[in-house]
Formats: structure tokens, sequence, C-alpha cells
């Protein structure tokens, strides 16, 4: 070949590396100035979102503000934890969510069996474990050589979870309060340290939009009055005076999901409760042996239950006299309301008929409760979701530029906004103006279900390979009452048809996609809500946008680069291929001009700029009492001191009380991090393959084409002594 022919193909191959390597900026930026570029029309301010509320919802709540103001002071509230200390907000005090680093591991409960049995896990990771404080240098919890490549070799994997810490192991006595060992290993030298839950906790701040709650959607759109499961409850019941007689009757509270979500915790052995303490105080389902003497734990019980209705609520913690629903009511001292009980903010807040009787009521295990106690799950459930539904955060920049204030944003954020809504596909599942399609409108809109790619999928839910499918089927898993969550494997089982989706053939013969799904996150204040995804896996958006770039980190992997993920079909005798996430950078990019270091700090740039500056300080609506947070135990993971019940002693740390003018910023998750430490260098992956799959040769063919363009490009500016 003679070399002149050389320049066309060094400049092209130059041309082609640019092309392939540069950053969108130039081009978005043009396109945009052209009117080639907008976003799409659908995400709009929040503010053009109503906020979803239920339907009859004046049938049960006499005086909204007063339910608001009933529903703050329970969510703050450290009386109402079984151990007099946790509160629902000791998970949910830092931009709705938790950025305690210290004591936050639990060792995999959620792990399943194919068939969708438990096969729970209660072995730590080496070297961790209880009260083990993370430290920078443990994230990525599963660490490739190089993150944006998928098939790059792995240097750490673990299965453990980043979720949040609850309670001391203890048994419901009638003494409330009986020390066992812990079952579940939650233990540093035989000591009990607080319990830890299984996943990440989400942030209740716009979580009024969601249509279902709790990663895996289990705490339904309806309201029982009782518990998270809705309609799937058949015996769930509260109480109504009719006639002048008191009467158990079935309530479906539609748009209360949080209030469905609320009554969890509450009696959750690891979040607030006692092992053992249920909505019995206030319910119908008493779950007592009767081979067993229960006079006393009923008696208890129900002692339980008064000492709660009659507490002067906060009656322990500071509350700001100019708090946005609560400043008018704080005591004298500044501890606590002047409210003399929950009793009283009970009846200021709902409808005569589900409270006013005096009437004692025998349940089946011969216990006798007034009607106040019978119903304080439904007291509980729709004031925390009113106060909940106040938390909206609508005014970040990004809504600032949506209502037209075009300077609201950097130029390096428009540029991020545009790569999210196009060449990075964010959009694509997180839309909406709330920012994800697990909203009551999209639904509303669409239905519970969709087909994605050839897969029947729940819609506002994905598996995108965070972790192995066994490793926690989110969704798809089941019920207590054994039903699937998940309604596209109820389709396939003949139990739903989303009537938004034409015919049923189509349906019922697409791949599942329910197993290892979750519900997608709303993107609003994601920089203030680390860790991230439902197992905490990575503590920064850097590396969440890697993750992305490399299209996962959980996949089979072969020459046909359709790289399913592994789920099952609906009776789970098969397996079931689900399209995993499409590869924005690197050997495996499906589609696109590939996104670089530069997009990345873009996409990075746009998801800061969806902070709303009223969370970041705390500022009404998102003020709130004094609060006292668990933070991991004196000591660390290999000896604890020990406090006076001979449990691991707390390090508390005070959030303190703020009005409506708001207060400092609250330190973030990767501050709380210990610095860092050396990083593992060592390959941990079988077969040199990453994320458990296996290496495929062939890809050394894309390595070489691209080491020959790089190599020419690398001449160009020689060619003068060639041509």
């Amino acid at each position: 070949m003679k070399i002149k022919y050389l320049r066309p193909l060094l400049i092209g191959s130059t041309l082609l590396f640019a092309q392939l390597h540069a950053d969108m900026t130039a081009q978005i930026l043009s396109e945009i100035a052209s009117g080639e570029r907008s976003i799409r029309p659908e995400i709009q301010s929040l503010k053009t979102v109503p906020i979803p509320e239920p339907t009859d919802l004046d049938v049960y709540v006499k005086n909204k503000q007063n339910a608001i103001a009933l529903g703050k002071a329970l969510f703050w509230d450290m009386q109402l934890g079984s151990d007099g200390a946790t509160a629902c907000a000791s998970c949910h005090f830092t931009a709705g969510a938790d950025n305690r680093a210290k004591n936050q591991i639990n060792p995999g409960f959620a792990h399943a069996n194919q068939d969708g049995t438990s096969n729970s896990s209660n072995v730590f990771d080496e070297d961790q474990g209880p009260n083990y404080h993370l430290s920078v240098s443990d994230f990525p919890r599963h660490m490739k050589a190089d993150p944006k490549l998928f098939i790059s070799n792995v240097l750490r994997d673990t299965d453990d979870v980043l979720g949040s810490q609850g309670v001391h192991y203890s048994l419901f006595t009638a003494d409330e309060g009986e020390l066992l060992p812990d079952p579940d290993g939650f233990e540093v030298g035989g000591v009990n340290t607080r319990r830890v839950q299984a996943r990440n906790s989400p942030t209740v701040i716009n979580a009024v939009f969601n249509h279902r709650q709790f990663w895996d959607g289990r705490a339904s759109n309806i309201f029982n009055g009782k518990n998270t499961h809705g309609d799937a409850d058949k015996d769930a019941l509260v109480y109504k005076v009719i006639d002048g007689n008191v009467t158990a009757v079935k309530v479906s509270i539609d748009n209360a999901s949080l209030a469905s979500q609320a009554t969890d915790p509450i009696t959750s052995n690891i979040e607030m409760s006692a092992d053992g303490r249920t909505w019995t105080d206030v319910g119908v389902d008493i779950l007592i042996d009767p081979t067993e003497p229960n006079e006393g734990r009923v008696q208890g019980i129900r002692e339980r239950t008064n000492q709660i209705l009659a507490t002067n609520p906060l009656a322990n913690q500071i509350v700001s006299p100019t708090d946005s629903v609560l400043g008018s009511m704080v005591d004298s001292d500044g501890k606590g309301l002047s409210i003399a009980s929950y009793d009283a903010m009970i009846r200021a807040a709902f409808q005569p008929e589900w409270w006013s009787s005096n009437e004692t009521i025998t349940l089946d295990d011969n216990s006798t409760h007034t009607q106040m106690e019978l119903n304080f799950s439904l007291y509980f459930g729709l004031a925390v979701q009113l106060y909940e539904a106040t938390l909206v955060s609508d005014n970040t920049r990004v809504d600032q530029y949506l209502e037209g204030n075009t300077s609201a944003l950097t130029e390096q954020e428009i540029v991020g906004f545009h790569l999210a809504d196009a060449e990075g596909r964010c959009l694509n599942c997180h839309g909406g103006s709330e920012l994800t399609f697990a909203s009551v409108s999209r639904i509303n809109e669409q239905g519970l279900t969709r087909n994605r790619k050839g897969d029947l999928i729940d819609e506002g839910f994905n598996n995108i390979g965070v972790r192995p499918t066994l490793d926690d089927l989110g969704v798809g898993g089941n019920d207590p009452f054994g039903n699937a969550l998940g309604y596209a494997r109820q389709t396939q089982l003949g139990l739903y048809d989303n009537p938004n989706i034409p015919g049923i053939e189509e349906e019922m013969t697409a791949d599942l996609g329910n197993d290892g799904a979750f519900k997608i996150s709303s993107l609003r204040n994601i920089a203030l809500t680390a860790p991230y995804f439902h197992n905490g896996g990575e503590s920064t958006l850097e590396d969440v946008i890697d993750f992305y770039f490399r299209g996962g980190n959980f996949r089979t992997y072969d020459e046909t680069l359709s790289h399913p993920i592994i789920g099952y079909s609906a009776d789970r005798t098969e397996e079931s291929p689900i399209t995993g996430l499409g590869v924005l950078t690197g050997d495996l990019l499906d589609s696109g001009p590939g996104l670089d270091d530069t997009d990345k700090a873009s996409l990075v740039a746009f998801l800061k700029a969806l902070t709303d500056e009223r969370v970041l300080y705390r500022k009404a609506p998102f003020d709130h009492p004094q609060l006292f947070v668990p933070a991991g135990h004196v000591g660390d993971n290999i000896s604890v001191e020990t406090d006076e019940n001979g449990q691991a002693k707390d390090i508390l740390v005070e959030i303190p009380a703020v009005g409506a003018e708001g207060g400092d910023p609250l330190p973030t998750f990767q501050q709380n991090l210990l610095p860092a430490t050396d990083t593992p260098t060592a390959d941990v992956s079988a077969g040199g393959g990453g994320g458990g799959c296996t290496y495929n040769p062939n890809s050394k063919h894309i390595d070489m084409s691209f080491l020959f363009i790089l190599t020419l490009g690398l001449l160009y500016p020689f060619r003068r002594r060639f041509l």
C-alpha cells in the first residue's frame, strides 16, 4: 500500500476515536441552541403534580391540620419504640433517609430460594459485621478493576446489605423487654447490639407520590386500617360506631400506601419493636399460644397501649417554638407538647365514630380493649401519611429551570439534564415530574404492569443487576398469605390483567421480569440520600454512574450481546431471562456515541441540582423536633462496652430541633465514613469474569481494534514524516 493512502485512514481513525470517546457537551449545547433538542415534555416542575390523597379521607378525618400535627408528633416521638428510644424518624432523619455509617450491616436476611422460600443468611463478612464502622475504602461494595467495564475483574464483592439499625433484641412480655441472646447474630463478644434491617432505608420525602412503598412494593396503595397488606388481608378489621354500637368493619382506603407502610416498622422486631409486640395493642390479631399462660402478657399489652395513648406527645424531646406544624403547641418548658395526650390529639383529628365509644370489645383471646385502642393503627397510618404528604421538595433548581428560569442551572447541569433525558437513558425509568415511574400518576395512566423489551414487569420496578436475583427477590417475593407481590407474576398466574395492555396473549408469553426487581426511586435530593440502591452498595453518585455506564454488576455474558439477568417463570420452575441494562461505555457499548468522564461529571452535576435547599437546611416543611439517634456502640466490631442492661452501649447523636427557619446541614453519609485505607488489588472473581460472569475471549478482538485505532490516532501528528 502506498503511504499516501494512510492519510485518509489516519484522519478517519482519529475522527472516529474522537467521536467515540469525546464528551457530548459541544454537541448538546449546539443542538439546544438550534432548537433540535429539548427535554421530553412530560418532565415538568413537581409543582404541577397533584399530591395523591385518599378519595374518602373525610370519612375518617375531621380536621386535616390536626391530623398532620398528630402524624408529625408520632413520626418523631422516640417513646413509640419498644425501647422508648426509637422513633420512625430514627431511620429517616437526614433528607428523609439515614446517614449513619456504624452498625449498619445486615448479613442477608432477604436471601431466597428459587421456589420463593427464605434462604436467610445470618453470616456476616469476616472482619465486618455488627458495630463495624464503614470506611470510604469499603465502597463500592462490588468493586471492579475498571469501574466502567463490565468484564473487568472483580476486586471485592459482598452479599451483606447496608440497612438501618433499630432495636436490641428482646422478647415482649408483661414487663415489656425480656433480654435474650440475639437469634440472628447481632452481637459482639456475646453482647447484643442493635439489629439492622435487610434493605437500605429509602427517603420519605416525596414518597407520597409512590403508588406502593418499600423497595419490594409490599405496602399496598390500599390501606386496610391495620397493616401493610391492603385487600390481601381478609381478616383486617377496624371498629366503627354504627347506630350506637361498636361494629367490626373492613375498610379499603385508596391512595394510602404511606399509611400502609407506616404500620410496619412499629411492629418489626428489627426496627422498633420487642419480638412479639404487635398491633394487637390496637388490633384483632393477637398471636398467643393457648397452651401458655398469657394473662399477664395480655395485661401488659393493654397497659402499653394505654401508656402510649396517655403519653404526653414528644415528652422527652425539645420542639422549636417556630416549628411549622407543632410550634403553637409546644409546652412552656420547651419539651414536648402542651396537649395532654395522644388520646386528645386523636379526638381532635378523627371523626368521632372511629373513637367515641367507651364500650369494651372482647377479642378471641378473651382480652378486652376500647375502640380507641383497637383503632390505633388506623389513626397512626393515616396521620403519618398526612404528615409525610407535606414533605414535598418541589423547589429544586431543576424545577425552577422547568418553570422558565433558564439561569437556574449552569451550563454543565443543563448538559447533564439532557444526557439524563437522552444518551444516558436515566429518565426512561426515573421519568415524569416525580422522576420515578413508580408514581401514582404513572400507574393511573399505564396500569400496574408493562412490557419492556419482551419482559412483563411491574410498572415502576426493575431488576438492573445490582445483586444476583436470589440475594433478594424484591417484588418477585410473596406476601405473608402466599400471594405474589408482583402484578406481572399475578398476570401469568391468571390473577390480574392490565386493562391498559390490549389482549392477554403477549403478557402470558413474555419473559417474567419480577424476580430481583425493586421500586425505582426518585432522583430528587439524591445527593443527600446515600448510600444507594436497595443494598446500599454505592456511596457516591460517581460510582452510581459507573454502575450504569458498565450495565450493572450481575448478568450473564455471551457473544450475542444480549446479557440477560436470570429470573424465574411464574410458577418458579424454570429460569426466565430478564433484559439487563444497556451499556453506555466500554467494550460492550450497545448503542449511542459512548459516554466519558466529562459526561459523567455533567450527569452528577445535574443530579446535585435536584437538591431542594429547604431539605438541605431543614427549613419548613422539613423542620423537626429534637431526636437522639443511636449511631453504633461504644467500641468496635471486636469488643463493646455494655450499658446497665447488659446490652451494647449506644453512641447517641443529637439531631437538634429546628424550626421553620431551618438550621445547618447535617453530615452526609460520605462524611460519616471513616477515611480511606488500602483498597483491594486481588481478583476475587471466578475465572477472571466480572460479577460472577464468564469472560468472553471474543472481546479481545474489540480491544485490539480499539488499540489499532488509538495507535493510528497517536501517529497522526507525525504524519508528515511519512507523507
